[in-house]
């Protein structure tokens, strides 16, 4: 079961990853038309979803790949 979690979120990790490498031809788009304000918004998601996900990257490496049973503070300090 929990195994399935991580599995779940490693997915969400993927699919983050694939749509920021998706962006490119995006921001090709932006800079071609010049839009300064929608390069600016989609730099900022950018910025914003790969914080998520390195945090969510070291969430599952602590957690799924370091073996501990104690995920979301349970049986710990929590």
């Amino acid at each position: 079961m929990i195994e399935e979690r991580f599995a779940r979120l490693r997915a969400v990790i993927e699919a983050w990853e694939t749509w920021e490498a998706e962006r490119g031809k995006e921001f090709q788009d932006l800079f071609e038309r010049g839009d300064e304000s929608a390069i600016r918004r989609l730099m900022e998601e950018m910025q914003t979803l790969r914080r998520r996900r390195r945090a969510l990257e070291a969430f599952v490496q602590r957690w799924a790949e370091g073996g501990s049973q104690s995920v979301g503070g349970r049986g710990g300090d929590g």
